[in-house]
């Protein structure tokens, strides 16, 4: 067997080629998650905008309607009352400087500068009523055209029967005019305007309630769909996450972040707002209409008091009228008799908690008399308050001492005496006091309508600017950063 060669088969087994094979089997199982991956992230990015869009709508549809119910109380209910509360005041004014003008020698400065007065007054009452006019619902027609009748043919008519009469040196027709232009100003004229101001009033008490309870609700159907979008965007990151193996995506999470910013800016504020309505209206138009009232009161208060020297022979029923006058204007200062004897304040500004608490329990027969408000030592909110209520009790006090002597020259038939005393406006004279009364509560008046007009002012300010921040910008940035975040990843799928 030599020279022969035994050739041996190979035994060796040629791997199977996968290669090719494998990746084409890999890629058919890739391809159908990375599709259906691709279509959630578009599906769920297109569904998210679509709410950002709506959250949009109506975020600015809630700041719109918000900003629409403060205006209304500031621009219709706060108008509507402070020109019905003046109105009153006004004719009372005419009526009185009517009573000085036939009572004081004529030639004298006092006289000269009551018929001055008498159309001044009467010219801010024209001009409150004109403002009413303007602002009339139907259920206060009646007492506007029953206010216009009796002023316009029976008050003012006799009014200038008093001055032509006065003019003449006819003293006994001018008294005879000017006791039937107050008949009228009692029975007719003062019943119709205070039933202006007090649906006025009860209007904007309504108004400020049910704004409330719109904004609320609207506050609270806001935070749901806020806190929607938040949660959508916050969920979508956290899927995107947990699907890509990324730990940031910097558009959709910046998305989620600014979702969250919203919710807590626009519903803090449009929860903040009812607040923002009871502090206008409740803590400062309450004492704005209070103080307007303590002037009414007064200013009727000291027409009677000049009537007495015009019509001496029934110089008692002007009196009873001044004391029912005084009555009013003691409970709507203190809430109580006789509290006006009390310093109102323990210290720089701070008022006396014991008169507080006194006028805090205020009778609901007395409270009824003052057309249930507060009593304006007991709602003391804001810086001044209580200085101006302080020297306005001091003022009025003098002007009661000076009354009282008023009444004492009366009764010994000193009139001329009382006429000077009455009409002065020196210290110690009753214009003199009665001027540093108004001077005072005007004051007051205007520290709580300043505090109105400013929260006014401020919410809307920021009402409008939120509108367009928040309702408009913020929605459309956050679908700029969602689309952003969406590209971003779509890439790498």
């Amino acid at each position: 067997m030599s020279g022969q060669t035994t050739v041996r088969q190979s035994t060796h087994t040629i791997p199977y080629p996968t290669t090719r094979s494998s990746s084409r089997h890999v890629a058919s199982h890739r391809q159908p998650l990375t599709f259906q991956t691709r279509y959630r992230l578009v599906v769920g990015a297109v569904l998210i905008a679509l709410l950002a869009i709506y959250v949009g709508s109506q975020t600015v549809s809630a700041y719109h309607d918000s900003a629409q119910i403060f205006q209304h109380i500031v621009q219709d209910n706060g108008v509507r009352v402070a020109a019905s509360e003046q109105a009153l005041q006004h004719i009372a004014g005419a009526s009185t400087a009517a009573a000085d003008f036939s009572s004081t020698a004529e030639g004298s400065a006092n006289h000269a500068a009551a018929l001055t007065a008498i159309y001044d007054e009467f010219r801010q009452f024209r001009d409150n009523m004109f403002t009413l006019r303007a602002n009339l619902d139907s259920a206060e027609s009646a007492a506007y055209v029953a206010t216009e009748h009796a002023v316009y043919d029976q008050f003012w008519p006799q009014i200038g029967i008093v001055i032509a009469a006065q003019q003449v040196g006819d003293r006994a027709a001018a008294r005879a005019a000017f006791v039937k232009a107050d008949g009228t100003l009692e029975t007719a004229i003062v019943p119709a305007l205070q039933q202006l101001e007090a649906a006025n009033f009860a209007a904007m008490k309504a108004a400020e309630q049910s704004g409330s309870n719109q904004i609320e609700s609207l506050s609270w159907q806001l935070g749901v769909v806020l806190f929607l979008l938040a949660g959508a965007l916050t969920a979508f990151s956290i899927w995107l996450r947990k699907t890509v193996r990324r730990y940031l995506t910097p558009g959709l999470d910046a998305a989620a972040v600014l979702g969250w910013l919203v919710l807590i800016g626009v519903f803090s504020q449009m929860i903040g707002l009812p607040g923002s309505l009871k502090s206008m209206v409740e803590d400062a138009y309450y004492s704005v209409t209070a103080s307007s009232r303590v002037l009414q009161a007064a200013a009727q208060g000291n027409r009677a008091e000049s009537g007495a020297l015009l019509d001496v022979d029934h110089a008692t029923r002007w009196q009873h009228d001044f004391d029912a006058d005084k009555r009013s204007v003691e409970l709507l200062l203190c809430g109580t008799n006789g509290c006006l004897l009390n310093m109102f304040l323990a210290g720089y500004d701070r008022p006396s908690q014991t008169v507080v608490a006194r006028a805090k329990t205020i009778s609901l027969a007395d409270r009824a008399t003052i057309g249930g408000i507060v009593p304006l030592i007991a709602n003391v909110t804001y810086s001044g308050e209580g200085e101006s209520l302080e020297a306005a009790r001091i003022a009025y006090n003098d002007y009661l001492v000076i009354d009282g002597r008023t009444r004492g020259l009366i009764a010994a038939n000193q009139i001329d005496a009382a006429l000077v005393l009455n009409t002065g406006t020196k210290v110690g004279q009753s214009n003199e006091a009665y001027g540093r009364f108004v001077i005072a509560m005007e004051r007051e008046k205007a520290i709580n309508r300043d505090v109105f007009d400013q929260i006014w002012r401020d919410q809307q300010t920021w009402l409008t600017t939120n509108q367009i921040a928040l309702g408009l910008a913020a929605p459309a940035l956050l679908i700029a950063l969602l689309a952003a975040g969406v590209y971003h990843r779509y890439r790498e799928l």
